[in-house]
């Protein structure tokens, strides 16, 4: 492909629910890691003219001193917004096979609401 001398743009900011929060984790490089599940559901057009909700799940990760904080502030649930850059991680699952993984490792992170839906 011709580079077309634009910029590289890396930068996502989604809103949703907490769907599954993982225990915060210290790394071996003595830093702090939360990752949790948010839940984004939007209204899509359907073929019958209404619309259908599709929901999409977004693995997160929040890294060092926002993670501690955030570790005792989020619980499952909670309305949020993410602002933050994505990442894709290839691992070996069980079976030996290459995984790819996409994550959004936040730069920002703003608590909406303390509730629960």
């Amino acid at each position: 492909m011709t580079d077309l001398g634009l910029p590289m743009l890396n930068y996502a900011v989604v809103s949703g629910r907490v769907k599954v929060l993982h225990e915060i984790k210290r790394t071996k490089y003595d830093s702090y890691l939360l990752e949790f599940v948010l839940e984004n559901t939007v209204e899509v057009a359907s073929s019958d003219g209404g619309t259908v909700p599709v929901e999409s799940l977004i693995d997160v990760e929040i890294w060092g001193a926002m993670a501690e904080e955030y570790g005792k502030k989020l619980t499952p649930g909670c309305h949020v917004i993410v602002e933050g850059r994505l990442a894709s991680v290839v691992f070996e699952d069980k079976t030996r096979i290459a995984r790819n993984r996409m994550i959004l490792r936040a730069r920002e992170v703003q608590m909406l609401d303390h509730s629960n839906p």
